[in-house]
């Protein structure tokens, strides 16, 4: 880290210039011919600018601070532009570099992980979680209380609705967990189950993971999409740590940034990177103000206690997390060549194994037609229906704070918006600005 990073012109830049900083334990980054122009890619350089426009214009707005963004195609950089501010108090204009909580985009690193393992015949998809973690063995499933109070809000910790237990069909699986299926801490609207135990300070996830495995669930195994936003994740990170015999940061940064060369992505940032750690600021009264750092993970990772977590917690840039994505486009290869993942097993993670059980409710708290969920990543089935400015069988996901990265297999785009708002709208706006460049 630390290094300087040279400006990137529209569609001359390569990913080699993205990846050019020395990363530990990397093998030479493989060269990729330049492009002269977003021409050369099937893309207007003109329509390009309509990216600029609309960020631009959601930044007077005010419905965001600032955003950094990212697009490639066919192995080729056409992309990469910061807007706005980084912080709105000082006015300090927004970097390439600057430094994002990922929240649930942290999501995706985790099902890497996971399938990783699965690659290597050390866990099945349709094992029982409780095949790993005895805790989970025999679950059971909440029920209202007969008589209880209907009106009691479930995930309120002072008054969580009362509830009694019946057995669970069957053990919840690996699969459940990867799919949000599971039941287990879900955002299910209809949830009466228990206030979720809290993880000590120094708990490893393998050892929270066998706490949450007394939790019941919110319904029966499989028979629902809800998102499990914090417990499914962390349990599969859990999962990793207990098969690998690693602590899931080490297991991450080894086998996915290092080889990926996403050199400024971790739980924590180093002491003398946490200056481009962005403030989290919200639009109160027609101004914009600052977030508590305590109330996101702002305080934590600056302050290098952040917690290590499956379901969130990462900091990183739109460099890093666009190579992410453009190895998932390239059918698991790193742009050194160093394979990370199967073609099969990518095309298994973006495959929809949910069925029609999708509808959205946790992701964006409203309806989401025309898509399908696979392993951690949300995935379009119908972009008609679905109203997406992807191509069917583009897959991706999302972080709370406003961060958004997607593969896009049929157009051969990868794309990320980092934001730290989370303003649905600029995500659709921008994926449609992208869609709308395409002149091939």
């Amino acid at each position: 880290m630390n290094q300087t990073r040279s400006a990137l012109c529209l569609g001359v830049a390569t990913f080699a210039a993205l990846v050019a900083e020395p990363v530990a334990a990397r093998t030479a980054i493989r060269e990729l011919p330049a492009a002269a122009n977003a021409e050369s890619v099937g893309l207007s350089t003109e329509r390009l600018k309509r990216i600029d426009e609309i960020i631009q214009r959601h930044i007077d707005e005010g419905k965001i601070s600032g955003a950094v963004v990212a697009v490639a195609r066919r192995g080729k950089l056409v992309k990469y532009e910061a807007y706005g501010l980084a912080d709105v108090t000082t006015g300090a204009p927004m970097q390439k570099n600057a430094l994002f909580q990922m929240y649930s985009s942290t999501k995706v690193v985790t099902a890497v992980a996971v399938l990783m393992l699965y690659e290597e015949g050390r866990i099945r998809l349709d094992d029982p979680v409780s095949r790993y973690i005895p805790e989970f063995r025999n679950p059971r499933v909440a029920v209202r209380k007969e008589g209880a109070d209907s009106n009691a809000a479930p995930r309120t910790a002072g008054r969580p609705a009362e509830f009694d237990t019946v057995p669970a069909t069957r053990d919840i699986t690996v699969r459940d967990l990867m799919t949000h299926t599971s039941g287990l801490l879900s955002s299910d609207p209809r949830r009466v189950g228990m206030v979720p135990p809290v993880r000590a300070a120094g708990e490893s996830l393998a050892s929270y993971a066998r706490r949450l495995g007394s939790v019941p669930l919110d319904f029966q195994p499989g028979t629902r999409w809800s998102y499990s936003a914090l417990a499914g994740s962390d349990v599969l990170a859990g999962l990793v740590e207990i098969i690998s015999g690693k602590p899931f940061a080490q297991f991450t940064q080894e086998r996915i940034f290092a080889p990926l060369g996403m050199s400024d992505t971790s739980f924590n940032p180093p002491r003398s990177e946490v200056s481009r750690l962005l403030p989290v600021v919200r639009r109160v009264d027609n101004a914009w103000q600052r977030t508590p750092p305590e109330h996101t993970g702002e305080a934590a990772m600056r302050n290098g206690t952040n917690f290590v977590q499956g379901a969130m917690g990462l900091a990183s840039t739109a460099r890093d997390y666009l190579l992410l994505h453009q190895m998932l486009l390239d059918k698991g290869v790193a742009l050194s060549g160093e394979r990370l993942l199967g073609t099969r097993t990518v095309e298994l993670m973006a495959t929809n194994h949910v069925g029609d059980l999708y509808r959205g409710e946790g992701a964006y708290a409203k309806p989401m037609y025309g898509h399908g969920f696979g392993m951690q990543v949300q995935i379009v089935l119908d972009s008609i229906n679905g109203d997406t400015g992807r191509s069917n069988g583009a897959f991706g996901w999302a972080g709370y704070l406003g961060t958004m990265g997607w593969t896009d297999p049929q157009e051969q785009i990868a794309a990320v918006i980092m934001l730290q708002q989370n303003v649905r709208e600029v995500h659709i706006d921008y994926e449609r600005a992208i869609r709308q460049a395409i002149v091939d």
